[in-house]
């Protein structure tokens, strides 16, 4: 399916509801990687639902390790932590590239459990 049918098709099935978008990309434990898009009034709001955070201080990373990197990683992309959570607000031409953003970050991210320094 192509790029331009799959996007409205999708951001119609988003309206007054969270929708999970679920990408062909797997965490290290096999998962797939998801994001929650929610529509509000000026757009849309992207969201992992604390679920980064939480994994990889579940893998033995402390908060402050995890808020250093994301720091460095965040910086200039339009996403920011709430709480555990990494959230983006975008409108719908931003859509698609926002949800990469957010996996490039996630799986830059996950990389610390491999290399923790």
């Amino acid at each position: 399916m192509e790029n331009k049918q799959f996007i409205p098709d999708q951001i119609q099935k988003i309206k007054k509801e969270i929708f999970p978008i679920q990408l062909p990309v797997f965490d290290r434990h096999g998962d797939q990687i998801s994001f929650y898009a929610e529509q509000l009034m000026n757009g849309f709001l992207l969201s992992d639902d604390g679920y980064l955070i939480r994994d990889l201080l579940s893998s033995g990373l402390t908060l402050e390790e995890i808020q250093e990197e994301l720091k460095k990683r965040l910086n200039n992309t339009g996403i920011f932590v709430d709480g555990y959570e990494m959230k983006t607000m975008v409108n719908q031409e931003q859509f698609v590239p926002a949800i990469n953003e957010m996996t490039q970050v996630f799986l830059d991210m996950e990389k610390l459990f491999f290399n923790p320094e």
